[in-house]
């Protein structure tokens, strides 16, 4: 099976952010976490609990996704959301007040909210066998972004994934920005 081209990661990822609720927010510096939107099926995941810890620590931070989508139909960060009793149907704006509140300082935000166009998708992409050039680049949206750095935390399963995502940063981000690469099994 053919991957798609940088040319073709670019042009999906540019069409999507053009349909995409992408705000400012007035804080400084964010964190925005872009874990898999397919979830976990092998652990829980971890990176859940980690918006609320860093806005402790005085680190704005956003974490997005969607309920269950192909390849993995994993646990994702709304089933955790929804397990503590929290609201994971905030509008982008929101999530924005959240995350401008300092005794808050965190928020979740579904893709339902912020790119109701992609997220209307989740059908098709469920019959999909395999993982879309969208799994790779819907983490990088960012509808949330700080007003000097936007510090975002994407995850990656292969090498292809890991480039990829790097590669495509300067398509998403205007203002300057920290990229932090993760592996997961």
């Amino acid at each position: 099976m053919k991957r798609e081209s940088m040319e073709e990661n670019e042009g999906i990822l540019a069409a999507i952010l053009a349909q995409s609720d992408k705000q400012q927010i007035n804080v400084e510096d964010l964190v925005d976490l872009g874990d898999p939107y397919s979830g976990y099926n092998r652990s829980i995941p971890i990176s859940s609990f980690l918006p609320p810890l860093l806005a402790e620590l005085g680190l704005p931070t956003i974490i997005h996704g969607l309920d269950s989508v192909s390849p993995k139909f994993g646990l994702t960060h709304r089933h955790i959301n929804q397990a503590l009793g929290l609201n994971v149907d905030c509008s982008t704006e929101q999530a924005k007040n959240r995350l401008e509140d300092s005794s808050i300082g965190w928020s979740y935000v579904d893709q339902a909210s912020y790119c109701s166009g992609l997220h209307d998708l989740v059908p098709l992409r469920e019959r999909l066998i395999k993982r879309s050039v969208i799994n790779t680049v819907e983490t990088l949206i960012g509808p949330l972004r700080g007003k000097t750095t936007h510090s975002i935390l994407v995850m990656y399963t292969s090498r292809t994934h890991q480039s990829m995502r790097i590669w495509l940063m300067p398509v998403v981000w205007i203002v300057p920005y920290w990229c932090v690469v993760l592996k997961v099994a």
